[in-house]
């Protein structure tokens, strides 16, 4: 069984930490965060967003922008009739030349944290450090799965390395792979599906809409209901709530009933 983190073993629930700027005061940079991201759904998005309007900002005037791009897996790219920006991961500014400042001092506390980093015109402008938590019955989920007997877990996410491995550790997964594009997460779980040395079924969980591609490529792919509508038409399987631990109430469901049908076909031919 493969986790996708955010919004599935994460609340999904963002909040900006902290703000660090290149030199710009840091409303500006807030602002120009928020305007970069006021076209997309994402749940970081919306934390930049909510930030924005807690410092009493007006809301985003999207005529400012004159081309959207999104970037998936990597950020967003605006141009603006001013300047243009990108805002999204290391990997975008390190595609885009973007020299970027040492990481701070303190690697615990970047552990906790995904960074958003603002670049304008190409320069290093600012940073926004975002936070989210693991959902509270997250853990327990996954010790009902090792009962029921799947003890292959794992985690596949577009998130960065200590922030994934920090979920992975809270939860005892072992098998991680982090930094991810939709296509890439698709290969990942083809490579695990390949490694396998015994017959299995590949279970995939997964609720944004970046998850449907790997979704529609699983064996089983289990999305949850609170999750995007991309990721619940490419599920076999959709968990109408948010609880991870109906994920193995659903398996024992399904092994119960497969007994009964065997048991009734047998019952039928003997007779």
């Amino acid at each position: 069984m493969v986790f996708d983190k955010t919004g599935t073993l994460t609340q999904g629930n963002f909040a900006v930490d902290q703000i660090k700027t290149g030199g710009l005061p840091v409303e500006e940079v807030l602002r120009l965060a928020a305007l970069a991201e006021s076209f997309s759904s994402h749940p970081i998005a919306l934390s930049v967003l909510q930030a924005w309007a807690a410092t009493g900002g007006e809301t985003p005037d999207q005529k400012q922008v004159r081309q959207y791009h999104d970037l998936a897996g990597r950020g967003v790219a605006v141009e603006l009739a001013a300047a243009n920006l990108l805002l999204g991961n290391r990997q975008l500014m390190l595609d885009n030349q973007v020299r970027l400042p040492q990481p701070g001092q303190d690697p615990d506390e970047a552990a906790e944290a995904t960074i958003l980093y603002l670049a304008i015109d190409g320069l290093y402008a600012g940073e926004l450090w975002i936070s989210d938590q693991l959902k509270p019955d997250a853990a327990a989920a996954i010790g009902k799965l090792r009962l029921l007997g799947i003890s292959e877990l794992s985690i596949l996410s577009g998130d960065r390395r200590q922030v994934v491995q920090k979920i992975a550790n809270r939860l005892g997964i072992s098998q991680v792979a982090y930094e991810l594009l939709p296509a890439q997460k698709v290969a990942a779980l083809e490579t695990m599906m390949s490694a396998q040395t015994r017959n299995g079924t590949a279970i995939y969980v997964g609720d944004g809409i970046n998850d449907a591609p790997v979704l529609a490529r699983s064996d089983v792919g289990i999305a949850l209901g609170a999750g995007s509508d991309a990721a619940i038409e490419s599920a076999d399987v959709v968990i109408m709530s948010d609880d991870l631990g109906k994920i193995a109430e659903a398996i024992a469901i399904s092994r119960k009933t497969s007994r009964i049908i065997r048991q009734n076909v047998v019952l039928a031919l003997g007779m």
